[in-house]
């Protein structure tokens, strides 16, 4: 029975280790392609939003300004997802952000974004000019 318990607390303390225990992160993202970057804060207890750039953002009456909610965020080893609610109604993204290179994918209105991500508190804030 001992050994039962035992096998039983190694295999749970595995699969518990496999998920990082971060629960919050402020990320500055740019894109590879356009001068274009996007902010998100996630946060699995509390709410979580990205403010997207104007051109990934649909047009119309539904739309409700660049900053969007960030629904079912989730932290693994590997990676950081979650749903980015584009127009609060039908539009929902799913994006990805490989925790080991800081790429970031996802698709939008029209669009998709792909870039690199860093933390918002490690970017240099001195002034440029």
């Amino acid at each position: 029975m001992k050994q039962l318990l035992l096998t039983f607390s190694i295999c749970f303390s595995f699969f518990a280790n496999t998920e990082e225990s971060i629960n919050e992160i402020h990320l500055l993202c740019k894109s590879k392609f356009y001068e274009l970057e996007t902010e998100l804060y996630i946060n699995t207890e509390n709410e979580s939003w990205i403010i997207l750039p104007p051109s990934l953002v649909p047009d119309n009456i539904f739309s409700s300004g660049t900053k969007k909610k960030i629904t079912k965020p989730k932290f693994t080893r590997d990676k950081i997802t979650g749903t980015i609610l584009i127009d609060n109604l039908l539009l929902r993204e799913r994006f990805v952000i490989n925790r080991k290179t800081g790429a970031i994918n996802f698709d939008a209105y029209r669009s998709s974004f792909a870039g690199n991500c860093q933390k918002f508190s490690e970017i240099d804030s001195k002034n440029k000019f």
